[in-house]
């Protein structure tokens, strides 16, 4: 009776000093270092993960739905980073869990440990992995409803540009504000946000600019907003 195959498993090259992977007669070299077992064991992982074929049947494992998704339809979205993120996320909780499991009680413990903008976006993507994989890779007997957190409330106005001159001019004109804390405009929107770090700002006045002032103003009139000194710095 032939033996059994061993699974893909940790092998230390003690020669070279690094750990490969030995699966059946093939060793992958990983290039990581003896003293690195824990890169070790997620770069196996990893391997096992591209190795595994998600099994059919009436009643698959969650796990397997997310992985053909972020497989087969993830490279052709523009959002996959967030998606794959919010994969992320449902593995962690819904992984060893199978398709008939998808219960409203399954769904509100879920939400429970999430906020609530946050659950629903993981739902949804776990709602339309489902779709896919009941469309393109094995018909379900059907395909269980998710109970989700409502969505949210949508925002009521931005601030109008005198509101916002307001805003930037009652900042420059606070006492305790030196020099080095007076908010400044970059021209990228990534150091623009960064601006209002200081810890002396006004209470709220952070968060009023980060989200309100960058959506509603372009950079030629959150400059012609600046005092003269800040315009020039700019």
């Amino acid at each position: 009776m032939p033996r059994r195959r061993a699974p893909p498993r940790l092998y230390l090259d003690r020669k070279r000093g690094q750990w490969v992977i030995r699966d059946g007669g093939a060793f992958i070299r990983t290039s990581i270092a003896e003293a690195d077992r824990e890169a070790a064991e997620n770069r196996l992982a990893h391997y096992l993960g591209k190795k595994h074929e998600p099994g059919r049947g009436p009643d698959p494992l969650i796990a397997d739905v997310l992985l053909v998704y972020a497989r087969e339809r993830l490279p052709h979205i523009r959002t996959a980073r967030k998606v794959a993120y919010n994969i992320g996320s449902l593995s962690k909780w819904w992984s060893d869990k199978r398709v008939s499991q998808i219960t409203p009680s399954n769904c509100l413990s879920y939400a429970e440990n999430r906020t609530p903008a946050a659950a629903r976006r993981d739902l949804e993507v776990l709602s339309a992995a489902l779709r896919w994989w009941h469309k393109h890779r094995e018909a379900l007997p059907s395909v269980p409803p998710l109970v989700m957190p409502p969505k949210s409330e949508p925002r009521d106005r931005w601030l109008t540009r005198n509101e916002a001159a307001r805003l930037l001019w009652a900042a420059r004109h606070t006492e305790h504000l030196n020099d080095s804390q007076r908010p400044s405009v970059s021209p990228h929107r990534q150091n623009f946000s960064g601006c209002c770090r200081p810890p002396h700002y006004p209470p709220g006045f952070a968060s009023v600019f980060r989200f309100y002032l960058f959506p509603v103003l372009s950079e030629p009139m959150l400059t012609s907003c600046l005092p003269d000194a800040d315009r020039r710095a700019t």
